[in-house]
This record gives structure tokens, sequence and C-alpha cells, in this order.
């Protein structure tokens, strides 16, 4: 018998010996990289685990150009109240808990993540009006809804078209808080 053909049993064994060492290891790379969510020693995601680098994150403009032009004015226009722009509905309004988990999870998920325009608060941070700067992306029963939802939780909505001057806006403001019947309205502190 040759030398060679006594050697190829012990070859062959550490072929597959190597190749089992080889396996275990990434199966245990693999479950480590699980077990950390791709996260490295800096605990930023691991760019290796896609296909292609991830996009990348850039900072947007808080308001549009119309945005930001009627913002202005309604600041002017709704002194001694404060204007935020573009608040999530889902820091304003909430689902009661006596729902059930799963009802209370469905219903939150069809509203928390919209944005409302813009919000009036007064020097307690209470709520006092919504306002909805309404364009052609509005459409009229996706925001009855959303008036409906915000109603449900006491607040007055205002809808706008357009671009009213400061004056015009400052009556629509009081026009609409005066008729919420509020215990402390801006209208009735203005006189």
């Amino acid at each position: 018998m040759s030398l060679l053909s006594s050697l190829t049993p012990l070859i062959v064994g550490v072929i597959v010996l190597g190749v089992l060492v080889d396996m275990i290891s990434d199966k245990k790379r693999r479950r480590r990289d699980r077990r950390d969510n791709g996260r490295r020693d800096d605990s930023r995601p691991a760019v290796a685990m896609f296909a292609e680098a991830p996009p990348a994150i850039v900072a947007k403009s808080l308001l549009t150009t119309h945005e930001r032009q009627f913002w202005q004015r309604l600041r002017l226009a709704a002194q001694p109240l404060h204007v935020a722009p573009q608040v999530a509905m889902g820091a304003l309004i909430d689902v009661e808990a006596r729902a059930s988990p799963s009802a209370r999870t469905t219903e939150r998920n069809s509203f928390d993540r919209q944005i409302i325009d813009f919000v009036l608060i007064d020097d307690d941070a209470r709520v006092r009006l919504i306002v909805e700067l309404d364009d052609s992306t509005h459409s009229r029963q996706r925001d009855e809804q959303r008036d409906w939802r915000t109603a449900q939780a006491g607040y007055l909505t205002l809808r706008i078209r357009g671009q009213p001057g400061v004056d015009s806006l400052r009556t629509l403001i009081d026009e609409r808080i005066a008729a919420a019947d509020y215990p402390s309205n801006r209208a009735a502190s203005r006189a």
C-alpha cells in the first residue's frame, strides 16, 4: 500500500474538520450579530449588513415657503398666543386606556404620525386652537376625519385657504376661539 493511499483518510478527515470548525465559527458570528442587532462597538448600524450603503440622512426645512409666509402672519395675528408649527397629532391626542391593547394600538397608529400645521397655545401651554393651512394636497374627507378626531379630544380647528392678511387672520382666530366658550378665551382677555 502506498503512502498516499494510507494518508488519504487522514487528509479527508483534516479537511472535514476544517470545514466543520469554519461552519461553527460562522454560526457563532451570525448569532452574535443577531444578538447585537447589527451594532458595532460604537453603537452605529453595521453598513456591512446592507447590500448597498444606506441612504444618507439629511436635514430638511421645517416649513415650506408657503407655510413659512403664513406662519409669519399667524404669529402676529395670534398674539398674545404662541404658535407651534408642525406638531405631531400623537402629541395632542391619545386613545382611552380602557380600550383593549390591540384596539388602542390600531386606533393610535391611524393618527399618531400625522402632522398638525400650527397649534396656538397660551402662556400655560394649553392648546387654544389648531390651525390647518389647506392647499391642493388636502383631501376634504381626510380633513373631516382629522377634525373629528381632534374635536373628540376637545380641540377646535380653523382651516385656512390662501394667504389672508394679519387683520383677517386675527378676526378668524378670535371668532373661532370665542365660539368655543372657553373659560378664559383670548378675545375676552383683549377687551
